[in-house]
């Protein structure tokens, strides 16, 4: 939970750009060496482990091995220094010239049997061992990893529910927190000033400023539909109380930069000027 905490006050005050770097140092942070990096951690993985999978691309002309035991189809093949450090003792095999392009499938559990692999490529099940792929990494990160993926899964799932339902509010999951609660996004904590968000309602009469005056403060915002005409919009929005020289204003502005905050209310009321917006069939959504 407070690695989910972390996670959501990062995006919300943090750069987004470097969110990636963030989460790397969150994940590396007990492996990292005196002075170290987190680039040099993740980079160091590879280093001393065998390729899994034969990265030969045949050329023209060159020879390519079948193994009736080992392949699973004919078109699975192996290059010839896969196939000379391979075990093949009383297999079925022949081989062919081959054209340009295709590859070695030495390594490859979906085309080729383990039991005939060379010794270099050892294929994703034995780099991984039964235990999964955490149990190839080190202790300090096989013990992070699943948190930190598990963190991010977390937010991705309530980003894309609070997403749709701010479309389509009847969508919520039924796990997705209650009104009553957090159920915000994690931006949303930000001032709308601070995001350039006109912090007016529909009357153009400015909300009231402190934590008292926008506790539970929801936004409308209308998209341009590329549907309904000039007048359509504007009519839509005096329907919800704004004034014509508002309306107005506001369809300019939908319509030159594609969305607008229409609205900055309490969620009761925001919920429902939304739906009036929806009747008449505007692109509406709520933050």
């Amino acid at each position: 939970p407070r690695l989910l905490a972390a996670l959501r006050r990062e995006l919300a005050e943090g750069d987004a750009t470097q969110l990636p770097n963030w989460l790397d140092l969150v994940l590396c942070a007990r492996a990292l060496p005196a002075g170290g990096t987190a680039a040099q951690v993740l980079q160091s993985l590879g280093h001393g482990r065998s390729e899994q999978r034969c990265p030969y691309v045949f050329k023209n002309g060159d020879i390519a091995w079948n193994c009736r035991t080992c392949q699973v189809d004919s078109t699975c093949v192996q290059c010839m220094d896969c196939f000379r450090d391979a075990q093949h003792d009383g297999h079925d095999v022949y081989f062919h010239r081959t054209a340009r392009g295709g590859c070695c499938d030495c390594g490859d559990e979906e085309a080729w049997s383990p039991a005939g692999f060379c010794s270099r490529h050892t294929g994703l099940g034995a780099a991984y061992g039964q235990r999964g792929g955490c149990a190839a990494l080190p202790e300090q990160l096989s013990e992070t990893l699943p948190l930190v993926l598990d963190s991010v899964l977390q937010l991705l799932r309530l980003t894309l529910a609070l997403t749709v339902a701010s479309f389509h509010a009847d969508h919520l999951p039924a796990d997705a927190p209650s009104a009553d609660a957090d159920w915000r996004l994690p931006w949303d904590d930000v001032e709308p000033s601070a995001a350039g968000v006109p912090t007016v309602a529909t009357d153009g009469v400015p909300v009231a400023e402190g934590s008292e005056g926008r506790a539970h403060m929801v936004m409308v915002l209308v998209h341009n539909d590329d549907v309904h005409t000039f007048d359509e919009v504007t009519s839509a929005l005096m329907a919800i109380s704004a004034t014509r020289e508002w309306a107005y204003e506001l369809t300019h502005l939908i319509d030159r930069t594609g969305e607008s905050v229409v609205a900055i209310l309490p969620r009761a009321e925001a919920l429902r000027k939304a739906a009036v917006l929806r009747e008449r069939g505007l692109l509406v959504s709520t933050t």
